[in-house]
């Protein structure tokens, strides 16, 4: 990193608890289509320590897991409370038996 830059940190992609962390990120090309960002990181710099901080407050209030992720804690909870199958649905409304 940049060492011009007294507030800063850096977005990579890593491993943790065996499980890959990936940056993603979206973009729109010339035709306004919106396609998937090639980075492999991202260094946010900022003017102060607050600044660093409301950028590091808002980017964990946007990510996410993979869907599959609260799906699978979703049927975990419901076999624990022994309430047996539980039924999903996916983005087209169609049925789907965990």
């Amino acid at each position: 990193m940049d060492k011009k830059f007294k507030y800063r940190f850096q977005l990579f992609n890593s491993t943790y608890n065996d499980i890959k962390v990936t940056v993603k990120a979206a973009k729109t090309n010339a035709d306004g289509k919106i396609i998937e960002g090639r980075h492999q990181s991202y260094l946010i710099a900022s003017d102060s320590e607050d600044e660093k901080n409301d950028w590091i407050m808002k980017i964990k209030a946007n990510m996410s897991k993979p869907p599959i992720y609260t799906l699978m804690q979703a049927k975990k909870e419901k076999v624990k409370a022994g309430q047996g199958d539980v039924q999903f649905r996916d983005s087209d409304e169609e049925s789907i038996t965990g």
